[in-house]
């Protein structure tokens, strides 16, 4: 039975695995490896993957390289900041070389204003009589 869900096949200690693109939250690249975290646990691909070939094959802007070591799931980011937090709380790392390159397309596909992110940042305004002489 096909639940309709988009599928990823990677090759995981030699068996083919397939996974729904919603359940992968980010992939990381440790010692040459490639470790997919999942919504159901670690799937590792071994040294026969590298980021680049499976960023060639995930979809964008949904899956993004958001840093040398790591692709990320623009589903499962609950908020930006100094790196992507994710709605089971996990935070991946964002290079400011990567962050200026897909920043627009990251807000877009969230939903996001880029206006409201620069207002969230800004320091509160001072009472409007503080300053009343």
């Amino acid at each position: 039975m096909d639940s309709g869900q988009e599928k990823f096949k990677i090759i995981s200690r030699g068996r083919i695995v397939e996974i729904p693109l919603d359940d992968i939250r980010y992939i990381e690249s440790i010692d040459h490896n490639c470790v997919l975290h999942t919504e159901n646990g670690l799937i590792e691909t071994g040294a026969s993957m590298t980021l680049k070939m499976l960023e060639a094959f995930l979809p964008t802007p949904r899956f993004i390289r958001c840093h040398n070591s790591f692709i990320v799931n623009l589903s499962h980011v609950e908020s930006i900041g100094k790196a992507f937090t994710l709605k089971s709380g996990e935070e991946v790392l964002i290079s400011r070389i990567a962050f200026s390159k897909w920043k627009e397309s990251a807000y877009e596909f969230k939903g996001w204003s880029l206006d409201e992110g620069k207002r969230k940042k800004r320091a509160p305004k001072p009472p409007a009589n503080a300053n009343n002489s």
